[in-house]
């Protein structure tokens, strides 16, 4: 009796302190929320980086917003994945190590802003408290150029905020700011894990390219299997209603091969255009009379100094890159100084943006002119060459050659000669009227489950085509990223000897 007492005691005990135990433990890691886009956080010293938080305000991705940012960020660790104020010291302390904070230039700009909007004053607290050992002046929204195109737009929005939302706009390649912030925090941390966000603009460009010149290659050849399908079935009609009707559908297929390539070629047009608009390429002549406005201030600001540092990574003088010196030109300013900068900074901007109606009315067109003209004899030496692969008669050869020059019209027909090359609205109205002119032609062609079928079998004959336009697709893509990659190195390089 006295044995089983002792059980039911040491059992009861055993319980109790199970109970404890699962009364007491901390919830089990599988069971907290996934991390997910609440915070963004912008750090200007010179190197400008943007930061995505979580609900934790651990860092989910960061994004160099210019060269140097870019170069300093190329493999450097503590950042991404740290606590908000363990990636700050971090940024930071590479900066100092990099040259970027001297004695003379200790200001520190912090953005910031959360979902709920409550949270922006104490995310910028954090971090002040983060730097704090490092005797920065830092400094909340210190950001002259935000601020003005905040004023001017008649916002009303943080610094942070607009940051946010400009980020995404330029991500998404939109024309107008987001209205979803939630959908802009994602967008923005989407984006910073790209090879377009790390490698930088010239590396974008040159991706755009090969992309364009990937699928036209492809289409062009999809498209020209309808115009020898439909040679073939006019050679061997059962009649000659039967061949004028195959015959019809020759030029219809020829027809639709030109349209779909037009469209491809000004669509990539038009998303170059619309970039190239949105931040056009200045000369130094567009814009030296800045540095009158601005070069008083400084007292060993040059002219010379002036036109290397307007200038991006790429040597190229933007709206963008002129922001981005004249906020770094405001940042280490004197406190009494900056509202006469910030007069200056208004003029500046005058210029620029005359500058930009400058540039925009000496772009070329002349590049995309050349390539609409030399679509037609392009799809006719591919289709071609398709007869010639396939084995086809001379006869059909003939068929086909006196069909394709009743086509020469063409352009004229489209109205490409009409076009106003450097409007985005003129560019974008010509794409949707080909689009329509398409899908007709396209419906013309009366294509069976037969026709489709008798296509398809044929797409063994442009294999070759399809690999050796991947294959240079590939050699391209990776040649843009060994070329970016390449520069960061340099960069980190020269940035590692001026550490040494």
């Amino acid at each position: 009796m006295k044995k089983l007492k002792i059980l039911l005691l040491a059992a009861m005990a055993l319980a109790l302190m199970s109970c404890l135990v699962a009364c007491n433990a901390r919830p089990s890691p599988a069971t907290e929320d996934p991390p997910k886009a609440t915070s963004f956080v912008a750090v200007d010293i010179n190197p400008s980086i943007e930061l995505v938080l979580d609900q934790n305000d651990n860092v989910m991705s960061a994004y160099g917003a210019n060269g140097d940012a870019r170069a300093m960020l190329f493999d450097a660790g503590g950042i991404v994945n740290a606590k908000l104020g363990v990636a700050l010291a971090n940024i930071v302390q590479l900066a100092k190590d990099y040259g970027y904070i001297t004695e003379d230039r200790r200001t520190v700009s912090i953005s910031a802003y959360s979902l709920d909007e409550k949270n922006d004053s104490e995310l910028f607290l954090k971090a002040s408290e983060a730097l704090a050992s490092f005797e920065l002046d830092v400094q909340k929204d210190l950001d002259l150029a935000s601020k003005f195109e905040i004023e001017r737009a008649g916002y009303d929005m943080s610094v942070g905020k607009y940051r946010m939302l400009s980020r995404a706009m330029a991500c998404s390649d939109a024309s107008s700011l987001p209205s979803n912030d939630s959908e802009a925090l994602k967008t923005v941390n989407d984006y910073a894990g790209t090879y377009d966000s790390k490698l930088g603009t010239l590396y974008k460009r040159t991706v755009a390219e090969a992309r364009f010149a990937l699928q036209n290659t492809r289409q062009i050849a999809r498209d020209g299997l309808y115009s020898v399908y439909f040679v073939g079935k006019t050679l061997h009609s059962e009649n000659i209603v039967a061949a004028a009707k195959n015959s019809a559908k020759v030029l219809y297929a020829n027809v639709y091969a030109v349209l779909n390539s037009t469209e491809n070629t000004l669509s990539h047009y038009y998303n170059s255009l619309k970039e190239y608009i949105q931040n056009p390429i200045l000369t130094f002549d567009d814009v030296k009379d800045a540095f009158k406005k601005v070069g008083s201030f400084f007292k060993n600001l040059t002219e010379d100094i002036f036109e290397k540092e307007i200038a991006d990574e790429n040597g190229e003088i933007t709206k963008t890159s002129v922001r981005s010196y004249m906020n770094e030109l405001y940042r280490n300013l004197d406190a009494s100084a900056r509202p006469a900068f910030e007069e200056a900074y208004e003029e500046v901007m005058d210029i620029v943006e005359q500058g930009e109606e400058d540039a925009i009315e000496r772009k070329d067109s002349q590049s995309i002119k050349d390539a609409l003209a030399a679509i037609l004899s392009s799809i006719k030496q591919k289709i071609s060459e398709l007869n010639e692969q396939l084995g086809i008669s001379e006869k059909a050869n003939a068929v086909f050659t006196k069909i394709w020059d009743a086509m020469n019209g063409v352009s004229e027909w489209l109205g490409l000669d009409k076009i106003d090359f450097k409007s985005l609205f003129d560019v974008n109205n010509t794409i949707s009227k080909i689009s329509e002119a398409k899908q007709s032609v396209y419906d013309k062609m009366e294509l069976t489950e037969e026709d489709i079928e008798g296509v398809k079998q044929l797409e063994s004959s442009i294999t070759s085509t399809l690999e050796e336009a991947k294959e240079t697709f590939d050699q391209a893509m990776q040649a843009a990223k060994n070329s970016a990659e390449e520069w960061l190195e340099s960069v980190k390089n020269r940035l590692d000897e001026i550490k040494l």
